[in-house]
């Protein structure tokens, strides 16, 4: 990204770059140093800095709407507990073809070819709605679901317990997009969504266990997540890349 766009995103990764390289500080000490290379910054770029109820500066979000539409007819929302059935993603078409993933070998990263395709069967979808999206709840995190009509048509969501060694991070989890609806711009909004529901429950970036496919891969780099800087082993999947998506919230 170029331009205008990508001066917020590029301020909000050296913000959280270097409250990662400030270890020997205190959590204090690293918030007031990044906020005040943050202020510093912002004001270089013409952005309005507010004081949130702690008194740090940050860039002035943008609110986050009850709903959004996405080009077509699915909308975006916010979903409560009681939107939650056991049943409800049994319609909904998980599969993936997964011609090529990135695997780490030797401490390099390379594209390697595969034969496989991603599905869930029933007993998984009434798990994720049984166990994932319950927790999301129970933790205080956030859920978000795209509607075409009445039909789920993708997901995502974030734990609202903070993760890391400075409880920096909230975990994105079940980032999926139907089949059916894939390149259309609704995996991005929902991103978007979740995004800004981290930001605003003080997260410094969401930590991302993602797919190591090609595409998917591809998908995370282009919304603006980067490697994490600090690997959490108990939230990374078996073979998934580690990624974060800075939320710029100092």
């Amino acid at each position: 990204m170029t331009g205008p766009d990508a001066i917020p995103m590029e301020i909000d990764r050296i913000r959280l770059r270097i409250f990662h390289e400030t270890k020997d500080m205190t959590v204090r000490e690293r918030v007031e140093r990044v906020n005040r290379i943050g202020s510093d910054a912002a004001r270089l770029y013409g952005f309005k800095r507010i004081k949130r109820a702690g008194g740090a500066p940050r860039l002035d979000p943008l609110p986050e709407p009850p709903g959004s539409q996405v080009p077509g007819t699915v909308t975006c929302r916010r979903l409560s507990a009681a939107d939650l059935e056991p049943d409800m993603l049994l319609p909904f078409d998980r599969r993936q073809d997964v011609p090529e993933i990135w695997r780490k070998r030797e401490g390099q990263w390379s594209l390697e070819a595969n034969s496989r395709m991603d599905d869930w069967d029933e007993t998984r979808k009434r798990q994720i709605v049984q166990e994932v999206f319950a927790r999301i709840f129970a933790t205080g995190g956030a859920l978000y679901g795209a509607y075409d009509g009445g039909r789920l048509a993708g997901f995502a969501g974030h734990y609202g317990d903070p993760q890391g060694s400075a409880g920096q991070y909230l975990q994105l989890v079940q980032l999926q997009v139907s089949r059916e609806h894939r390149r259309r711009g609704i995996g991005r909004q929902l991103l978007g969504m979740a995004a800004d529901s981290a930001r605003g429950q003080g997260a410094l970036a969401l930590f991302i266990s993602a797919h190591p496919s090609k595409e998917t891969q591809a998908f995370y780099r282009a919304a603006g997540c980067v490697d994490a800087a600090e690997i959490l082993d108990n939230l990374t999947q078996p073979g998934d890349v580690p990624l974060e998506l800075p939320l710029g919230n100092l």
